[in-house]
């Protein structure tokens, strides 16, 4: 049982026996189970996770708590009711959504851009809203994508499942995080981790909402993975000009120059800036981007203007400081470099194969700095 000490981060401790009637089962992984419920008091319908009961669970639990903590609906992040302890399981309370956008892909595939925009969008919001807490999500896919009201309010998500998140200023070089068809470059290279890393699995996941199947775009390792997607940027046309710039600067090989939720959030493709006045498929995509829109102040595009200028302005001092230059300013990959990380990719891919061992690890960090600084 976790320690009773917990409690004290919230002061929301129900009895579950008189609060909730439980409607049905949802799911169950190996974190425990989900079901349907109803407060007795109020008849809100909230979903309730229930932890199974074991020291790494409990763990999990207690670092989930402290991010739902500090996280914000505001930002688009799932609401966090209340927890508590129910037959010494830890269980908490967040609101109700729809499906997931991964269980959506099932009905409705592939996704049209316009369709791929607010998502884009509301996520990018929920993003710059985990960068302001130095929080890296880490487990940004389609499964924890969730829908808010689809029949309602086409095309709403929220970002949900904290349970492997971490505070930026926890992690470390060589620290495995992240899925592997959204891993990001740094990940797999024992490079420093900051934020970026969640920027590369949403531009995968649009990847996912547009062009194929995951089982079709991504491969199984490292190597198949880095391969597609070299071959993928820089390809397009009309609004998918747009779409591809900002996946090609989401999918930055260089996290330093890795475009930022800021940044992208001014990005034509989902100002629709690009886009011509009055024609059907511009009042289509104005329409479908209203379930996006905010009025929370530090969102508002003269807030977000400033943050972008002193997030380009400090790229621009870190690019001084470490002497990094790169001769391809389009932000596509050209084919010398797109060679070169392959190559690199698929050495560190047969080297993490093996069992690891002090020789296979430093010829996996010799590879990722010497990847750097291409």
């Amino acid at each position: 049982m976790c320690p009773s000490v917990f409690k004290t981060s919230f002061d929301r401790y129900t009895d579950p026996e008189t609060k909730y009637e439980v409607l049905e089962a949802l799911g169950e992984g190996v974190f425990g189970t989900v079901t349907k419920c109803r407060n007795r008091a109020t008849n809100q319908i909230v979903v309730l996770k229930v932890m199974k009961k074991d020291e790494k669970m409990c763990l999990n639990f207690k670092r989930e708590l402290e991010m739902l903590e500090h996280i914000s609906p505001v930002f688009n992040l799932v609401k966090f009711i209340e927890f508590f302890d129910f037959q010494d399981r830890q269980s908490m309370v967040f609101e109700m959504l729809d499906i997931s956008v991964y269980d959506l892909m099932q009905e409705e595939f592939p996704f049209s851009l316009s369709q791929a925009r607010p998502v884009a969008k509301q996520l990018l919001i929920a993003l710059q809203g985990l960068q302001d807490i130095a929080v890296i999500h880490a487990d940004i896919k389609p499964d924890n994508i969730m829908l808010v009201n689809h029949r309602e309010q086409p095309f709403k998500v929220k970002l949900i499942d904290f349970g492997v998140a971490k505070r930026s200023d926890q992690v470390y070089p060589g620290q495995m995080m992240q899925p592997i068809s959204v891993r990001a470059p740094e990940v797999r290279l024992g490079l420093p981790l900051w934020e970026a890393v969640d920027m590369w699995s949403l531009a995968c996941c649009l990847l996912f909402f547009c062009y194929e199947t995951a089982e079709e775009f991504f491969g199984y390792s490292d190597f198949d993975n880095m391969t597609k997607l070299a071959n993928f940027i820089g390809t397009p046309s009309n609004d998918r000009d747009a779409f591809h710039d900002l996946l090609s600067k989401m999918l930055e090989i260089n996290a330093e120059k890795r475009i930022t939720p800021a940044q992208a959030l001014l990005h034509p493709f989902i100002t629709m800036d690009h886009l011509p006045k009055g024609d059907n498929y511009t009042k289509e995509a104005h329409e479908l981007m209203r379930v996006a829109e905010t009025m929370y102040g530090p969102l508002q595009r003269e807030n977000l203007e400033k943050i972008a200028e002193k997030q380009k302005e400090e790229a621009i001092a870190a690019n001084d400081f470490t002497g990094f230059t790169d001769d391809d300013k389009s932000g596509a990959f050209v084919p010398p470099r797109s060679l070169l990380i392959t190559l690199a990719t698929g050495l560190i891919d047969s080297v993490a194969r093996c069992p690891f061992s002090e020789k296979g690890r430093y010829l996996q960090r010799c590879c990722g700095l010497a990847l750097w600084f291409l």
